[in-house]
């Protein structure tokens, strides 16, 4: 199985730290013995022609996002793309602000698996 997992940019000129979450995410998909690929678009710039050549190249199972409620509409809108880009993509998301606000998370954005 192949998993593409996105670290989603932020509003802000500085980057928080690395994103540490979705680098143990990787981990223990690898462990388990999935190929992992990190999207990290908080050191890259994100754009759509960006993201679909990684999808393209990787051609993962399934696409993860991360997010904080600061970046959380960010990450939503690059699930989004991900799904316009290839709809059988199994789509996920975590972090705080999903597992905080997961009910409404689901709801309003129903191309997340």
């Amino acid at each position: 199985m192949k998993i593409a997992i996105i670290a989603p940019p932020y509003p802000l000129e500085e980057a928080p730290s690395p994103p540490l979450g979705v680098t143990y995410v990787a981990a223990a998909c690898e462990q388990a013995g999935c190929e992992v690929r990190i999207f990290d678009y908080i050191v890259r710039r994100y754009t759509k022609e960006k993201l679909a050549v990684e999808l393209d190249k990787f051609i993962p199972d399934i696409v993860g996002a991360t997010s904080v409620t600061m970046n959380f509409k960010g990450a939503a809108a690059i699930i989004q793309d991900v799904k316009r880009h290839n709809p059988d993509i199994i789509t996920m998301m975590g972090g705080p602000h999903v597992s905080y606000d997961w009910a409404n998370t689901l709801k309003n954005y129903p191309e997340i698996d």
